[in-house]
């Protein structure tokens, strides 16, 4: 493994003989011997390890990476010695052909790579293709050998939380290691947002994320290596990790995705994504308290596009996605996920929240997908499935909105709106366009700062009533018996939801 996770150290203690003795004494007292014997079923587990582990790591190869790195530019004093010219990584053959499946961080700025089998035989192989959005990269050997040893595949659909899961390759340049432990957290999204305990930087530039979360010991050089169930077969691909004092958890891409991936980046040099076509925000609970919403989860549409999928599917502004296909949606980061890597031209059923005379209702939405358009193909890391070019009545209200923050300079006080208990003074918006409240000023550490104000934002709407004037703000703020309220602003040209918490 080389570059983000060179820098790593040693992050998992050691437990097999713990996890041993929890399940020799532990679960099989039954099996037990006077002459102190292993308990059968003990013996059985352990051979299943061992089956399991000699089945994969025969196409399981070591990669050799020569090269320079240009992640040294900007590092602090002294880091360099963390991020070497050269590195190790890990990667397994697909095929007979001498395909090579690994990931994108380890082989992006190789100037060589030599792959090194399991056998001690060593070749050279070159990139066919990489992509950093999903952090798989695909090698092929030089002249292979018509010995090659394959993997088998499992089925990344089928994995229950709590399975076993062994991890092979070379950590800390140990040449074909395996570690074992189980899988914690299927459908993780977002990996690599900045946290205490990080060790993955850049991976919150990934918009294909649905990790397989595992608390498998992964080290420095496991990259790109495979993640393989108690049969043998390979269920990921493992790509990066979260420390955290005394230990911390590993991260694989699903072989599912890892294998879509691959087969475009063979096939086209590039890898296709799906578009829905809708602008979003995350759920939480001030905002589903806020706006009556039925869980304090999920992807709340915000805006809808268009001509595009989510708009031939009938999706609606305010409807409140909670679930893709089978895959529970907690957040905007998920619908992202899930959608980047649903297929495409198939039927995708959709289940959202909508609120219909007075209620929310549950609702299934059938939506095909269709590959981004040019010129959207950039994610949004803020929740939109991908981001929609200004058009030029976007561009006049944000410069709208730009030359009457800019006017205001020294604005006139008499003007201005002060509601104290919420930290905001308003002024009317100006221009027939802006009918409303337009915020002049946000109190620091105030209940507007914490909802997300800000300074130009037009209120449109306070607890799901239109207001224009003060009087009708302070009636829905004093009329509320609820500890947060919602409010809609214009920013930018955009409607956003907030919900802040009412003054008491």
């Amino acid at each position: 493994m080389r570059n983000w996770f060179t820098t790593h150290r040693v992050l998992f203690g050691k437990f097999s003989a713990g996890l041993c003795l929890l399940i020799g004494v532990g679960l099989f007292p039954q099996d037990l011997t006077a002459e102190g014997k292993a308990p059968a079923s003990l013996v059985a587990l352990e051979e299943a390890f061992v089956d399991a582990a000699a089945t994969a790591e025969r196409a399981v190869v070591t990669l050799e990476i020569h090269g320079s790195s240009t992640s040294l530019e900007g590092l602090p004093s002294g880091m360099e010695r963390f991020f070497p010219m050269d590195g190790l990584g890990s990667g397994f053959i697909i095929d007979s052909k001498g395909t090579v499946i690994t990931n994108h961080h380890v082989v992006h700025e190789a100037e060589s790579i030599d792959v090194i089998l399991n056998d001690g035989r060593q070749f050279k192989a070159k990139v066919v293709a990489s992509d950093p959005s999903s952090d798989v990269g695909v090698l092929e050997i030089v002249e292979p050998p018509d010995d090659l040893p394959v993997v088998a595949l499992g089925n990344s659909d089928e994995l229950r939380v709590g399975q076993f899961a062994l991890a092979i390759g070379s950590p800390l340049g140990y040449e074909r290691s395996v570690t074992f432990g189980h899988i914690s957290a299927l459908h993780r999204s977002s990996i690599g947002e900045r946290g205490p305990g990080l060790v993955a930087p850049g991976f919150e530039e990934l918009t294909l994320q649905d990790f397989i979360q595992v608390d498998t010991p992964i080290n420095p050089g496991n990259s790109g290596g495979p993640l393989v169930d108690i049969h043998g077969r390979v269920v990921g691909v493992n790509a990066a990790i979260m420390a955290a004092p005394g230990g911390g958890l590993g991260f694989s891409i699903p072989i599912n995705l890892a294998l879509r991936v691959a087969r475009q980046l063979i096939a086209k040099g590039e890898v296709t994504r799906g578009w829905l076509g809708v602008r979003m925000s995350d759920n939480n609970p001030a905002q589903a308290d806020a706006f009556d919403l039925p869980t304090s989860q999920g992807a709340l549409v915000v805006e809808v596009f268009p001509g595009s999928p989510a708009s031939d599917a009938k999706l609606l502004p305010d409807d409140l996605i909670v679930q893709v296909g089978s895959r529970v949606v907690r957040s905007s980061r998920d619908l992202v996920s899930a959608v980047a890597t649903a297929e495409l031209n198939e039927a995708l059923p959709l289940t959202v929240f909508r609120k219909e005379r007075g209620t929310h209702q549950r609702r299934r939405v059938q939506v095909v997908l269709t590959e981004q358009p040019e010129g959207m193909k950039a994610a949004s890391r803020a929740g939109a499935t991908s981001t929609q070019p200004e058009t030029t009545e976007r561009s006049r209200s944000r410069a709208e909105d730009e030359r009457s923050v800019e006017s205001r300079g020294g604005r006139d006080i008499d003007r201005a709106y002060l509601i104290r208990g919420l930290g905001i003074e308003m002024v009317p918006a100006a221009g027939t366009r802006r009918v409303g409240l337009e915020v002049a000023d946000v109190a620091p550490r105030s209940y507007a700062e914490q909802a997300g104000l800000a300074q130009g934002d037009v209120i449109l709407e306070v607890g799901g009533k239109t207001v224009v004037t003060l009087p009708q703000v302070r009636r829905e703020l004093q009329g509320s018996e609820r500890p947060f309220i919602s409010v809609v602003v214009r920013r930018s040209g955009r409607k956003r939801y907030l919900s802040i918490e009412v003054p008491r």
